[in-house]
């Protein structure tokens, strides 16, 4: 799942992280450059979670996530509203 959404990197990047917490999830990896940034983490029931933020502009980033190898919408749709939550 992708998405552009008007908020800096790294404002995305914060609301990322909390949602994270939020939703009691473990961070297995984390990297962030000015560009972009991912995260790597697991859910409760130990299934791979990729998030990925790119910037577009300013204050424009694209979200991308994928729960588990095929993915997963429902799960992702969770993740990514628990993002916006945070902004």
């Amino acid at each position: 799942m992708k998405t552009i959404e008007t908020i800096s990197l790294d404002d995305a990047w914060t609301a990322t992280q909390n949602a994270l917490q939020d939703l009691h999830f473990t961070t297995a990896e984390k990297k962030k450059s000015a560009r972009s940034a991912q995260v790597r983490a697991r859910s409760i029931r130990e299934r791979p979670i990729q998030i990925t933020l790119k910037k577009q502009a300013e204050d424009l980033t694209e979200i991308g996530i994928r729960v588990g190898i095929f993915g997963d919408e429902v799960t992702s749709h969770l993740i990514l509203n628990k993002i916006k939550d945070r902004f």
